[in-house]
């Protein structure tokens, strides 16, 4: 976060997550900075980038402590979890995913890095 001239605090147009951005497509990630289809940011010290998911697991990378590789997440231009939840109609309303739905109900599929539906044929679980 900077100052303006005022002193009144303007937020990084880097680290900055409006409703607008997880409405829509967004160039580049809105912690790590990078472009759609470059792996996430990583950092042995801190994790690196908030939003780059386990590829193992498919909950939030920073956050994994299981004795496994995470593997590099790709930004997609789209916040995690959002396209999966218009694959299985898990919209809360036009352009609103129900990421609460899909992080409680959903399977996440290790071999094809998705989140799938739990009655699904195609669920792999490991």
């Amino acid at each position: 976060m900077s100052t303006s001239d005022d002193r009144t605090p303007t937020p990084s147009p880097q680290r900055s997550t409006s409703l607008s951005s997880l409405m829509g497509p967004q160039e580049r990630c809105p912690d790590c900075g990078v472009a759609v289809g470059e792996a996430h940011e990583y950092d042995e010290y801190d994790g690196g980038c908030d939003i780059a998911r386990c590829l193992a697991t498919g909950h939030q990378r920073l956050m994994c402590d299981l004795d496994h590789d995470c593997g590099q997440d790709i930004w997609t231009g789209w916040w995690p979890g959002h396209t999966d939840c218009e694959r299985l109609g898990w919209m809360l309303a036009p352009g609103f995913p129900d990421l609460n739905r899909l992080y409680t109900q959903a399977v996440w599929d290790s071999e094809r890095h998705t989140w799938v539906a739990p009655d699904s044929e195609q669920t792999v679980q490991r």
